[in-house]
């Protein structure tokens, strides 16, 4: 009796061990990923998810809230495609053990403008995560207390750990540089458009020489009257900054859109992303690496395409592809 009560406490230890670790590995897998956002003028974000897949027959991916529906390629590192299927907002993807890293792209609209220069964005990372802002902007607010860094002329946000946070970014038009330079001694600064949020105005001490002989008149020196100033101006340039951004924080229009509105034809992107299908049908991701352009852009693009009858789309085991209509071949073959 004893012996069989012992064992039967051996195998209810080994079922609650093996039970405990899949759990455990299952939570840390949900961990095991890396984020990358790439966000826009509009709040719109291509998303960028690396995830050790090691062991694992299928792996669970949450998409973030606004995802687009159609946009989703998964592939391994090789650039070999993966079967997957999304159900309320979760990914499955399949991978049969068979695979180390996988690497999904979506996009999503994960923010919105307000007072039509300032974008509000909330993401969902379930890892660490690298957030990417447009250029020519200035980060206004941030949770999570991440590392700001700079890459390229984009404020880089880095987040160590998975959570929600939110992001608000000012979209600051171009401005004239102004420069304030005096001579030698001087103190110099320069301020642009796109770093009224974070410039700091400083000032310099200067010393002057006071002789210790007698001074044949009252007078004082250009130099030393401009350093008795430099305070009060140094206080103006700031002053001036501050307004600055408020003024355009209060501009009641939108940002200059350096992606042209099409809407009736085709310009020459579109006749590019059609010239690209005619080789055969592609997935968003492939259209974009063989165009060159922004997987946003493509999108936003063949979805018109798709309504004006140049374009359709299917699945093809999980993947969402795209190929030319009658109406697109025509149009490729009147342009050649």
């Amino acid at each position: 009796m004893l012996r069989f009560t012992r064992l039967l406490c051996a195998l209810l230890a080994i079922i609650v061990l093996a039970f405990t670790t899949i759990q455990g590995f299952t939570v840390a897998a949900s961990f095991n990923a890396r984020y990358i956002y790439r966000l826009d003028y509009r709040g719109m974000a291509d998303v960028t998810v690396i995830v050790n897949a090691t062991g694992q027959n299928y792996v669970k991916l949450s998409l973030e809230p606004g995802f687009v529906e159609g946009t989703l390629t998964v592939y391994t590192e090789n650039g070999t495609p993966l079967y997957f299927n999304v159900s309320n907002g979760v990914a499955t993807i399949y991978t049969y053990g068979q695979v180390g890293m996988l690497i999904a792209e979506y996009l999503a609209q994960v923010g919105n403008v307000s007072e039509e220069v300032i974008v509000n964005a909330t993401i969902h990372p379930q890892g660490p995560a690298s957030v990417f802002l447009p250029r020519g902007t200035a980060l206004t607010y941030v949770t999570g207390n991440p590392d700001i860094n700079f890459m390229n002329g984009s404020i880089v946000l880095l987040f160590s750990k998975p959570g929600t946070y939110s992001i608000e970014y000012a979209v600051i038009p171009p401005a004239q540089t102004t420069t304030i330079t005096t001579s030698s001694t001087a103190h110099s600064s320069v301020i642009t458009g796109s770093e009224l949020s974070s410039t700091q105005i400083t000032t310099q001490s200067f010393e002057t020489h006071s002789s210790t002989s007698s001074r044949s008149s009252n007078s004082t020196s250009p130099q030393q009257q401009l350093s008795q100033y430099l305070p009060f101006i140094g206080l103006a340039v700031a002053a001036a900054a501050a307004v600055a951004f408020m003024l355009i924080k209060s501009l009641r229009r939108r940002p200059a859109i350096t992606e042209p509105e099409v809407t009736s034809g085709l310009d020459d992107r579109d006749l590019a992303i059609l010239s690209a299908l005619a080789g055969g049908e592609l997935s968003l991701s492939d259209i974009a690496r063989k165009v060159g352009l922004n997987k946003s852009v493509v999108w936003r693009r063949v979805n018109r395409m798709m309504r004006e009858g140049y374009v359709e789309r299917r699945v093809v085991k999980g993947r969402t592809m795209y190929r030319l209509t009658e109406k697109g071949l025509r149009a490729i073959s009147s342009e050649h």
